[in-house]
């Protein structure tokens, strides 16, 4: 004899656009708080004289995990922040500052930087995403103000023209986290 419920149930279903406003900022947020973590190891380094360039030991490998959190944590606000009809153009940003998150990661495991034709692999679509991802946000106030959008569009020059680039890292994510709001059709 099989018993019937009189209550369906739900069936699974994405994040509703409300809630992911509140997730991009919480992930932008954590963003902040790791690139300024890696923002203080870097200005340790500096006043200690030891080298942040070598990811598998010391200072190095205490800047590559924090960092990798903090990329992490900024494909999660992007993730979140995509409006639906342009989640596909979002993609690539997404991916790269997560391979880039996750590459960082395997670096601290292995002890030795990753491929050159795997780092830019990942550096080329993390850059072209966040170019496309800071131009697209921007249109119309679609999910950030103009300023915010040049900031995102520029966070892989920063990463490699910038002294001490974690603090304007997360004066970018800052920005993310203050002005992000969802599409009216997302």
């Amino acid at each position: 004899m099989t018993v019937h419920s009189a209550t369906p149930v739900p069936a699974p279903t994405a994040v509703p656009s409300s809630a992911r406003p509140r997730i991009a900022r919480s992930a932008a947020w954590t963003a902040v708080a790791f690139l300024l973590a890696d923002f203080i190891i870097s200005v340790a380094a500096l006043l200690s004289g030891l080298d942040t360039f070598d990811h598998s030991t010391g200072l190095g490998l205490a800047s590559e995990a924090v960092a990798a959190v903090a990329f992490i944590a900024g494909a999660m606000a992007l993730s979140a922040l995509a409006p639906q009809r342009q989640r596909l153009l979002w993609l690539p940003a997404v991916l790269g500052l997560l391979a880039s998150g996750i590459v960082m990661f395997g670096v601290i495991i292995t002890g030795a930087e990753a491929p050159e034709l795997i780092a830019t692999i990942v550096i080329g679509l993390m850059a072209f995403g966040l170019l496309l991802v800071g131009i697209l946000g921007s249109i119309r106030r679609t999910v950030w103000p103009w300023w915010v959008g040049v900031g995102v569009a520029l966070i892989v020059p920063v990463m490699f023209f910038v002294l001490l680039n974690a603090i304007v890292l997360a004066l970018i994510w800052t920005g993310v986290a203050l002005t992000a709001r969802s599409h009216p059709r997302s």
